[in-house]
């Protein structure tokens, strides 16, 4: 798809202009990450990147698979949305 860049100003007035999508996250997303110090392994849920893809959000950042009652189910987010 096609790629999106950003420009960000933070509440401490800082700006960063021209930021690939691949590095940025929902805000719920974030809030999750933190409160495991950016640990990316969960109890139960996995993420998975793919190193071969030329979509830099699937190697960068990727997908997250829950597994649920046994059954694996496919995320695009950590916060499920």
């Amino acid at each position: 798809g096609p790629i999106r860049y950003y420009s960000i100003e933070f509440d401490d007035g800082d700006e960063i202009d021209h930021v690939d999508d691949a590095f940025v996250w929902i805000k719920s997303d974030y809030i999750l990450s933190m409160r495991n110090d950016s640990n990316t392994k969960w109890i139960g849920v996995k993420n998975v990147t793919d190193a071969q893809s030329r979509d830099e959000w699937a190697n960068i950042v990727g997908w997250w698979i829950a597994t649920i009652d046994g059954n694996e189910h496919t995320f695009s987010f950590l916060s499920g949305k």
